[in-house]
C-alpha cells in the first residue's frame, strides 16, 4: 500500500468514525426520569453526580409547566424532568398536586419514548419527614409509575433517622415503590476534606436498569457516570456479538490487499463502544479516536495479519492470500477489546476525579500494545470459531 493510499485510508476513517458516533448517538432512545423533591433535598446534586456536572446546566432547564422542568440536550442521552419544590400548607400542596397530575397527562401516550419511565422520589433524610402529603403524591398522582425512593443527605443522618423514614415509607403500603436507597450525592466537606465519599449512586443506577424497558437501557447505561460495570458487561457484548457475526461474513472472505475494507467494517463498532462509555460527538477525544482507527488499523493491524498469514497453508496463492471468518474473528474482538480497554481507562480517571490529558500520541501508544497482546491471547484461543463468551480480556 503506497503511502498516499495509507494517508487517504486514515482520513477515511476518521470521517466514517465521525459519522459513525453521530449516528450511534442519535439512535439511541433516551429514558425519561421524573425528579421529585421539596426545595433544598439536593436534586441538582444527584443529577450532576450520575450523569455529569454539565447535565443540569443544559438551557437551565427548559420549563414543561409551572412546577415541572425539563433538562433535556442532543448531547445528553437522558430527559431529566425536574420537580420545583412546592410551597408548604394546603394551598400550595394543591396546587404542585394538580400541576404534577397534569404533567402526567401530557406525558401518557400511546408512545413510550414520551412517557415517564421512573421517578426518583427525593426525601431529606436528616429532616426525617416523610408526609402524608408525599405518600399521597406516590400512591395516587404516580400510581402508575414505578417510584424509587432515594433518601438524600444520607451522609448527615444519623441511623435512628434513617431508619425511621425507611419504617414510615414502608408503611405506607406504597404498590408502586420499587426501592428505598441511602444517597450522599455531595457529602459535606470538614476542614477542606470530605467526611466520607459519595455513596449510594451506584445502588440508583442499578435499579433504575432494572425497572427501564430493554429500549431505553442503553441510553442510560451510556449517559450515566458512575458504574463502569455496566458499561463493561453492555461493550462486551456488543464486542461479542460483532466477532461472532465477522466470523460467519468470513465465510466470503475478501483479498488481503484489500484489508483496509474490513477494517473500515468496525469503525462503527468502535464508534457504538465510545458512545456506551459516555463519549459525545462534540468531544476532542473522538476526533482523535477517528485517526487513531485509521493509524492502528493499517500500521499495526496489517501487519499482524500478515505474520498471521505466514502460517496458513498455500499462502501465496488465492487460498492463502484470503482473509477468511476467523481472521476477520480475531481483528474484530482485538480491536473491540482495545478500543474498550481505552476509553475504560479515560472514563475511570474522570470517575476518580483525576486531572488527566490524555494526548494522542498516548492514545495510539496504548492502542498499539495493548492490539499486540489482545491479539496474542486471541490466537491462542482454541475457540475462536464458537461465540467468545469465555474470553477474557486483560482488564477483566
Amino acid at each position: 500500500m503506497s503511502q498516499t493510499s495509507l494517508s487517504v485510508s486514515i482520513n477515511d476513517f476518521q470521517k466514517r468514525f465521525q459519522e459513525n458516533i453521530q449516528q450511534e448517538f442519535n439512535q439511541l432512545k433516551k429514558p425519561n426520569i421524573l425528579i421529585i423533591g421539596r426545595a433544598g433535598v439536593g436534586k441538582s446534586s444527584l443529577i450532576n453526580a450520575i450523569f455529569g456536572s454539565d447535565v443540569a446546566r443544559v438551557g437551565a432547564g427548559k420549563p414543561v409547566t409551572l412546577s415541572y422542568k425539563c433538562y433535556s440536550s442532543p448531547d445528553v442521552l437522558v430527559n431529566i424532568y425536574d420537580s420545583a419544590g412546592w410551597e408548604g400548607g394546603a394551598e400550595g400542596e394543591q396546587k404542585f398536586l394538580k400541576d404534577t397530575e397534569n404533567f402526567l397527562n401530557q406525558r401518557q401516550t400511546a408512545n413510550l419514548e414520551d412517557r415517564i419511565h421512573i421517578v426518583w422520589y427525593l426525601v431529606d433524610a436528616p429532616g426525617a419527614r416523610f408526609t402524608d402529603f408525599d405518600a399521597r403524591i406516590v400512591r395516587n398522582s404516580l400510581k402508575d409509575i414505578p417510584v424509587l425512593f432515594i433518601l438524600s443527605k444520607s451522609d448527615i443522618a444519623d441511623e435512628n433517622q434513617i431508619d425511621s423514614l425507611k419504617n414510615v415509607i414502608d408503611e405506607s403500603n406504597i404498590p408502586n415503590q420499587v426501592g428505598i436507597i441511602e444517597v450522599a450525592a455531595s457529602p459535606m466537606m470538614k476542614r477542606g476534606k470530605l467526611t466520607c465519599e459519595p455513596y449510594g449512586l451506584d445502588e440508583v443506577v442499578c435499579k433504575t436498569l432494572e425497572i427501564l424497558p430493554d429500549l431505553l437501557r442503553r441510553a442510560f447505561i451510556a449517559a450515566q457516570q458512575v458504574n463502569l460495570s455496566e458499561k463493561d458487561k453492555e461493550t462486551r457484548d456488543i464486542i461479542i456479538a460483532a466477532t461472532t457475526a465477522a466470523f460467519w461474513i468470513g465465510f466470503s472472505p475478501i483479498p488481503f490487499s484489500d484489508t483496509p475494507v474490513l477494517l473500515a467494517g468496525q469503525v462503527g463498532l468502535v464508534a457504538r463502544i465510545a458512545v456506551i462509555y459516555g463519549f459525545k460527538p462534540v468531544q476532542v477525544v473522538t476526533s482523535f479516536v477517528g485517526g487513531i482507527v485509521g493509524g492502528v488499523s493499517t500500521a499495526v493491524i496489517g501487519l499482524l495479519l500478515a505474520d498471521f498469514l505466514k502460517f496458513i497453508p498455500g499462502v501465496g496463492t488465492s487460498l492463502g492470500s484470503l482473509v477468511d471468518g476467523t481472521i476477520g474473528a480475531i481483528l474484530t474482538a482485538a480491536l473491540g477489546f482495545s478500543f474498550r480497554a481505552l476509553f475504560r481507562e479515560i472514563v475511570k480517571s474522570n470517575i476518580k476525579g483525576e486531572q488527566v490529558q490524555y494526548t494522542e500520541e498516548w492514545m495510539q501508544s496504548f492502542l498499539q500494545k495493548r492490539f499486540q497482546q489482545e491479539w496474542d491471547r486471541l490466537l491462542k484461543n482454541k475457540k475462536l470459531d464458537k461465540k467468545l463468551d469465555d474470553y477474557e480480556p486483560l482488564d477483566e
